[in-house]
């Protein structure tokens, strides 16, 4: 058995909406290699697959326009409610799906992706950590927030008080490159003398 702490952590992205928290993930890929995916990717997957059109054209939406309906789907997935009125007589959502307060993190993470924005409940978050600690995995929650930019209300329950670091989104996207270069570096640093 490998060494957990030799292990890729899992990081988290959170925030409000339409804060940064997507570049700021992308970023971060970008600067270390570690595969990165959306929440979201996994609702918009799902939601396709229930109306019965390609993900592509679901994307081509504005997406305040599907807003309702993703935040409905990625609480039913999160087992945040029972059934959803979106639900057709004649198209089922499938019972086999395993729901969970952590199923979509889940389903990304066992896809490989180690890198995730999205997370918006705080039993979500706590059901992550707790997974993750038992399997030896820390768990890296960043708060990337814009200041001045306007909160959109969707089902965010997350605050900078859940988050590990903070950090503020107030300047170019070179300029939050620039900070999550600075943070990448302070976590990959080597210790001296090695």
């Amino acid at each position: 058995m490998s060494n957990p702490n030799t292990q890729v952590p899992l990081f988290l992205f959170v925030g409000p909406p339409h804060h940064g928290k997507t570049t700021a993930r992308k970023m971060f890929s970008e600067l270390t290699g570690i595969r990165g995916a959306s929440t979201s990717d996994v609702i918009y997957a799902f939601l396709a697959q229930h109306k019965g059109i390609p993900e592509a054209e679901l994307r081509a939406f504005d997406k305040e326009e599907i807003r309702k309906e993703l935040i409905e789907f990625g609480d039913y997935l999160c087992g945040s409610i029972g059934k959803l009125e979106l639900v057709k007589a004649d198209k089922p959502v499938r019972t086999d799906l395993y729901r969970g307060p952590s199923a979509l993190v889940r389903a990304l993470f066992h896809g490989g992706f180690r890198a995730l924005d999205g997370v918006r409940r705080k039993l979500e978050l706590q059901e992550v950590r707790d997974r993750m600690q038992w399997m030896g995995l820390p768990t890296i929650v960043t708060w990337i927030e814009r200041p001045g930019q306007p909160v959109i209300a969707d089902n965010t329950q997350l605050s900078k008080e859940d988050a590990d670091q903070i950090i503020f989104n107030d300047g170019t996207p070179t300029d939050l490159r620039v900070k999550i270069k600075t943070w990448v570096d302070s976590i990959t640093e080597k210790p001296k003398g090695s």
